[in-house]
């Protein structure tokens, strides 16, 4: 963090930083499998933050379901803490950060949570699913609701109806706020031995993809957020050796991406968002002056306690 400036290397505590998993979090998680996200908590410790976290849902679960428990954590944690929450979502965990977001917009609104990046997520499901439920094991996978659930264009029809009650003012947020993290991996031979398979089977049915998600489902069509994309396996970011091929300083350089991308955007929206929200606020009452058809806006909650 040498060539951060100084006031970066102050702020990082200032924040509370949730890590949350993807489907089978519960092994990743273990040292001797992937030590799911600990290098990067390491790293952040290191430069001073004091409250990280792992949160790991439920693999039987589905992501709607998971959701609703997530809702009730980030709630725990603002009142414990009362520090704003960064949230780091990787794989399913994005999909399911994004749901409780959309279900709860008052989370931003209220500064509850400042940032959420949403790491190689399928936000909008896996080909991969559909073309393993459509395999031999599909008679087994079938039965498992969680994965089911992953299939491709799964949740499209929450996510459209969801969007549509937001406010000018909560979609301004989720613009400003919300960031996605794409990667493809084009290289075979730079794929994780436990990504190989998923891999060749997404590059034959015609995908690019870091090995579990094409990279267009990375991405979320129902709603412009700001992305970027890079080349990389999925495990190359949070998880470490022997499950990926990946070196420590890979997750230190991404964390430190995170931070710079954290601490920016904050000093670029600070001067802004006053008037933005006189402006967005304007906005909707002229929408409903105009007679807009959509009663059923989300109410914005005035404390924490609303949620």
């Amino acid at each position: 963090m040498d060539n951060f400036p100084i006031d970066m290397k102050r702020d990082v505590n200032r924040y509370q930083y949730i890590f949350i998993g993807g489907i089978l979090s519960e092994v990743l998680c273990k040292r001797s499998f992937g030590n799911y996200f600990q290098l990067n908590i390491e790293h952040l410790n290191t430069l001073g933050a004091n409250h990280c976290f792992k949160y790991i849902p439920g693999s039987f679960k589905t992501a709607a379901q998971n959701s609703q428990e997530f809702k009730q954590y980030l709630i725990q944690q603002s009142k414990v803490y009362k520090k704003e929450i960064i949230i780091i979502a990787h794989s399913r965990g994005g999909q399911e950060a994004l749901m409780t977001l959309l279900n709860n917009p008052a989370f931003m609104e209220l500064n509850i949570v400042r940032h959420t990046f949403l790491i190689q997520s399928c936000l909008d499901g896996t080909p991969l699913i559909n073309i393993l439920l459509n395999g031999p094991t599909g008679f087994i996978l079938n039965k498992i609701k969680s994965v089911v659930a992953l299939q491709d264009g799964f949740y499209q029809n929450f996510y459209k109806k969801k969007i549509y009650k937001l406010t000018a003012r909560q979609k301004r947020l989720f613009q400003e706020r919300v960031h996605i993290i794409r990667t493809n991996q084009p290289n075979p031979k730079s794929v994780s031995p436990i990504l190989k398979l998923g891999h060749h089977l997404l590059k034959k049915a015609g995908h690019h993809s870091d090995g579990l998600i094409p990279l267009d489902h990375q991405g979320f069509k129902y709603m412009k957020l700001k992305t970027l994309t890079y080349q990389a396996d999925h495990s190359d970011f949070i998880i470490a050796k022997p499950m990926t091929l990946s070196p420590r300083s890979t997750k230190e350089r991404f964390t430190d991406m995170l931070l710079d991308i954290i601490f920016t955007t904050h000093e670029k929206n600070q001067e802004l968002e006053e008037f933005a929200d006189c402006l967005y606020e304007a906005l909707d009452v002229a929408s409903k002056l105009a007679g807009r058809k959509n009663k059923s806006v989300i109410k914005a909650a005035t404390s924490i306690n609303e949620l």
